[in-house]
């Protein structure tokens, strides 16, 4: 799923803009446009997801804090890198989806 076309430097800049604010595309009048789409699409589901590990940790941290808070450090670490990755993809034009979630995100919205 991996596209080598060039992009014009206001869609890249809309599809970087999907990891840190994914609803910045939406508000704009390219959101049609397919390498738009795909990236927000994927902003959007990292958004998801982090919110639900935004609810879901603080129990454990709670229960088990000497040993969950690596773990917390390990999951931000890992979210932030799946931010530049997305917006690296983006920035050279590519529609790759995200590492270990992309597949799942796209295979979401393609229903």
């Amino acid at each position: 799923m991996e596209e080598n076309t060039p992009k014009t430097k206001k869609n890249i800049h809309l599809a970087m803009a999907a990891y840190p604010v994914f609803f910045v595309p939406l508000l704009s009048k390219e959101k049609n446009d397919p390498f738009v789409k795909f990236h927000t699409h994927q902003g959007i589901g990292l958004f998801v997801i982090v919110s639900i590990l935004q609810f879901i940790l603080p129990f454990f941290t709670i229960l088990f804090s000497f040993l969950v808070m690596p773990f917390v450090l390990l999951i931000q670490i890992l979210i932030i890198t799946l931010v530049v990755i997305g917006m690296k993809n983006a920035y050279y034009g590519l529609t790759k989806p995200l590492p270990y979630i992309g597949e799942h995100i796209e295979s979401f919205f393609k229903k």
